[in-house]
């Protein structure tokens, strides 16, 4: 009756199993879900280079870590992180040391920028802001003189406020 007999396992579909071919599975199943987690993971966020960038800060507070505490004059190392830190207000940072910076400069200078095109009737009537008219205005002024209403009522204030200063200041 099977007293005896070895358990039969069967998958979900039913079909038999046999343990030891299931259990190399299951292990080959395990090592390659420890390979993929073992190359690099995936992080929401962060992109190559700001890995890249921590990799590197890893790698110096490492370094550093190994290094006494108290640091001298002779440290090549310190020396020469100062000296390629760039400062504000340094006379031989500026443009006029830098051959490269004049090339460019040459070339940005050699390529005229497309300017857009001005009004050019005779003058506007002035407004409030001083804007321009467009290039394509034809002269012809279509408000309703409001804003030179304003203008006449700002100079007229400004006019009586210069009479009364005179007048209050005149001697009589």
């Amino acid at each position: 009756m099977g007293k005896q007999a070895e358990t039969v396992y069967r998958d979900k579909r039913g079909r038999k199993l046999d343990m030891l071919m299931e259990m190399e599975r299951q292990r080959e199943i395990q090592e390659g879900k420890r390979k993929r987690e073992a190359v690099e993971e995936y992080e929401w966020g962060t992109g190559k280079v700001r890995k890249e960038e921590l990799k590197n800060q890893r790698q110096q507070l490492e370094d550093i870590k190994d290094k006494t505490f108290a640091r001298y004059q002779d440290d090549e190392e310190l020396n020469e992180h100062l000296r390629s830190r760039r400062r504000n207000f340094d006379p031989m940072e500026s443009s006029l040391f830098k051959d490269d910076v004049v090339e460019v400069l040459k070339k940005a200078s050699s390529k005229k920028k497309k300017q857009k095109p001005r009004y050019t009737g005779p003058p506007a009537p002035p407004n409030r802001f001083n804007i321009p008219p467009g290039y394509r205005w034809n002269g012809v002024v279509y408000g309703n003189n409001w804003e030179e209403k304003v203008l006449l009522r700002q100079n007229k204030s400004q006019a009586d406020k210069a009479d009364a200063y005179q007048w209050a200041t005149a001697d009589m």
